[in-house]
């Protein structure tokens, strides 16, 4: 899932282009190395950007073992692909 085109531009300045970077990548659950990996960032970083994304109640964590995996949630997913105003696609 990522943000549509019509989204982006306004949440974009408002998450960072790293933060929207991380969510959009969120499309199954995923540990902050592998996230870290993934966006060519630290594990420092990406945890500081999960846990902004985190108090924003946009991202969950859950603690499998010894590992932790985040997911967006139902407000990052409404915030990624809005519904389309009432009275469009009828």
């Amino acid at each position: 899932m990522s943000a549509s085109p019509d989204t982006r531009p306004l949440i974009a300045p408002v998450l960072g282009a790293t933060r929207l970077a991380i969510l959009n990548s969120l499309t199954e659950p995923c540990t902050t190395t592998a996230l870290a990996a993934r966006h060519h960032l630290t594990p420092g970083t990406v945890s500081f950007h999960l846990s902004r994304l985190l108090a924003a109640d946009l991202v969950v964590r859950e603690r499998n073992g010894r590992h932790v995996h985040y997911r967006h949630t139902a407000r990052a997913r409404a915030l990624l692909c809005p519904a389309p105003p009432a009275g469009e696609g009828e």
